[in-house]
């Protein structure tokens, strides 16, 4: 979920068996059910996540409105390529409530 008004992004996520045990041997804190929030910000019509590592080496999500790509932009010693990371099957809007 993308909540631009709050410029909060959440995801939830449940591993399945293979790919939880992958993860959790590199990393213990794994969990196989899990929603990791972060923080983001919109760049011409783009939706980008907190930037994640160093200032000369890091990561984050993409996102362009309205486009079911869910993309992973690196950035290393100032050159960046972008990846298409998956495909959601379905976007939703929903409205506001007061």
């Amino acid at each position: 979920m993308i909540d631009l008004d709050k410029s909060l992004m959440i995801r939830n996520f449940i591993y399945d068996k293979k790919t939880y045990k992958k993860y959790r041997l590199t990393d213990i804190n794994t969990k196989q059910k899990n929603s990791v929030t972060k923080f983001i910000y919109e760049e011409n019509d783009l939706i980008f996540s907190d930037k994640v590592g160093y200032p000369q080496f890091y990561t984050q999500l993409l996102f362009e409105k309205n486009n079911l790509e869910v993309k992973i932009k690196t950035v290393i010693n100032d050159e960046a390529g972008t990846y298409v990371q998956s495909k959601c099957k379905k976007i939703e809007i929903f409205d506001k409530k007061s």
